[in-house]
């Protein structure tokens, strides 16, 4: 996993606080969080699929009802 709290960033990203990796082996699920202070945002990103467990993540759908929109 990229070592995100020893980058620096710059451009559109510079002044973003990252905070965390978030990792559920089993599914092979990698997200990170972090903010931003200047623009009072925070962010948290999840990778893309990288693996057959993880594809099958992706692919497990549920339907649930909904009463308004949006």
């Amino acid at each position: 996993m990229p070592d995100f709290d020893l980058r620096n960033f710059n451009g559109i990203t510079q002044g973003f606080e990252y905070t965390k990796t978030f990792h559920w082996e089993y599914y092979d699920v990698t997200g990170y969080a972090g903010y931003h202070d200047d623009r009072k945002t925070i962010y948290v990103v999840m990778r893309g699929t990288n693996s057959q467990p993880n594809a099958d993540m992706d692919n497990d759908m549920n339907l649930t009802a909904y009463t308004t929109w949006p």
